[in-house]
């Protein structure tokens, strides 16, 4: 949810798409994600391991889309 949410904010201010990499650590039958994104220039990445590449890159979106939109309301 959050990743549509962070493409609609970056197409509304004409921006290029977020780019996604994420990271796989742990074993095979037990896999750990980390994800990052860049947006307009800027690197976000998860604080912590989450259980799916999915839920990373979802993650990070929103702490990316939080901070860009509370960087608009207060810059």
């Amino acid at each position: 949810m959050f990743k549509s949410n962070l493409q609609n904010f970056c197409q509304s201010k004409s921006w290029l798409l977020p780019k996604y990499s994420t990271t796989k650590e742990g074993y095979d039958h037990c896999p750990l994600f980390k994800a990052s994104v860049i947006v307009n220039g800027a690197t976000y990445n998860t604080p912590y391991f989450s259980k799916s590449s999915k839920d990373a890159q979802n993650l990070v979106a929103e702490l990316a889309l939080e901070h860009l939109t509370e960087w608009r309301m207060f810059g």
